[in-house]
């Protein structure tokens, strides 16, 4: 005699009994498919839904969320984004169950990473003086379980700076996908008006950067073109812009793209300690640029050079409510910089 199929309902119940066994377990964690997944919170968000699972409608457009993660500079790694691709197909009960508790642990690890939680500033940054918001992920979650794609991507940092580093993140990525970026042989610095065979590299190397490094006429001759896309490369990564191809303009530019991508994606990192948003009136300095910016509006208003630390004396990160400024303060010049 054929087998009755087994109820939906019955089959809900089943996948949650596996979910409550698993959390039922004991302990800070879990292995789910050679997959460790944090047991504390997971207890909490099913516990509150009567153990049952979450996502069955809305799986495929999850896991686009977390694989998107790649452009915010975050490991998907570790938002288990392979074993829950294995899993798509599956219909037992027991496999519904994992894919489930994977893709809430790794929902509430991306969710944790976006409000700056992942890592704790504090261990790492001395002088960093800046709070990372409190951020409550299981709360999160269940607050907006129907409407969990479009909320996890409101999460993202709404900085126009973030929005640019991720764009130049998947550059990078791609130009380290491709093979890297030319390199300039190293030699003697190459000044304005010389002729040198590497001045062919060089132009490869910031064409590669989207600078306009076409030749006017001897490809290795260092012509006044050449010179302004050259200082404008030295601007940008921090460098005194005096057009002079010396070994530390050659050794910027010798920098692989995929040290810079994992650069960006430190910074990135910064970005999401900072709080979910400023106020539309701001300053903000950039320290290793060395540089300020007013905003008002929303807009930028001024910019201009500014004195920072150096790497034993750093300047210290903060955000702080504004009530006065001093323009033109008294400055002693430290023995060590008069002499």
């Amino acid at each position: 005699m054929a087998q009755a199929a087994v109820p939906l309902a019955s089959s809900t119940d089943l996948i949650a009994g596996e979910i409550q066994q698993r959390l039922g377990e004991g302990g800070s964690e879990i292995r789910v498919r050679n997959e460790t997944l944090d047991a504390e919170p997971l207890r909490r968000f099913y516990q509150r839904r009567g153990w049952h699972s979450a996502w069955s409608e809305m799986t495929e457009a999850l896991l686009a969320v977390l694989a998107g993660a790649e452009a915010d500079g975050l490991p998907v790694s570790s938002f288990h984004l392979n074993t829950l691709k294995s899993l798509l197909q599956t219909n037992s009960a027991a496999g519904l169950a994992e894919r489930d508790l994977l893709l809430t642990d790794g929902l509430l690890r991306y969710a944790m990473a976006m409000r700056g939680q992942r890592i704790d500033p504090a261990e790492i940054e001395e002088d960093w003086f800046l709070t990372v918001p409190a951020f409550d992920a299981v709360e999160f979650l269940n607050e907006n379980a129907k409407k969990l794609p479009t909320a996890l991507l409101e999460l993202r940092p709404l900085y126009a700076g973030y929005q640019l580093l991720s764009q130049k993140l998947v550059e990078l990525k791609a130009v380290a996908a491709a093979g890297d970026w030319p390199k300039v042989p190293p030699g003697p610095p190459i000044k304005p008006g010389a002729l040198d065979d590497r001045i062919l590299d060089v132009r490869k190397r910031l064409a590669a950067a989207g600078l306009d490094a076409a030749p006017l006429g001897e490809p290795n001759f260092y012509d006044e073109a050449l010179q302004s896309e050259v200082q404008l490369f030295q601007r940008r990564h921090g460098l005194n812009d005096d057009g002079v191809l010396g070994r530390q303009t050659v050794q910027t530019m010798n920098i692989s793209a995929a040290e810079r991508a994992r650069q960006v994606a430190v910074n990135m990192e910064r970005w999401r300690w900072l709080p979910a948003r400023l106020e539309p009136n701001h300053i903000v300095v950039n320290v290793p640029g060395a540089w300020l910016e007013v905003v008002e509006g929303g807009k930028a208003v001024l910019s201009m050079r500014v004195i920072v630390g150096d790497p034993e004396h750093p300047t210290p990160a903060l955000h702080a409510k504004m009530t006065s400024l001093v323009m033109n303060p008294i400055w002693r010049i430290p023995s060590s910089i008069a002499t």
